[in-house]
């Protein structure tokens, strides 16, 4: 039996301090991917790292801790 996941978020698995990480690692990994075609990777970092700063105020993070 074949698991199906749905795009839409589930307020239990994707909560805004998981998103928030993964868009840190997004953002590395622009830096690493080097610029494209549309955006340079240093936009494409500074998009990523202001959404990951969004949602760890929304979860209520600090960068250093909790």
């Amino acid at each position: 039996m074949t698991k199906f996941r749905s795009e839409q978020l589930d307020i239990f698995r994707d909560d805004p301090a998981r998103r928030a990480r993964a868009y840190r690692i997004a953002a590395d990994a622009a830096l690493a991917q080097g610029d494209n075609q549309f955006f340079t990777a240093q936009e494409r970092h500074d998009n990523y790292i202001a959404e990951a700063e969004r949602l760890e105020r929304l979860a209520g993070m600090t960068r250093n801790g909790t």
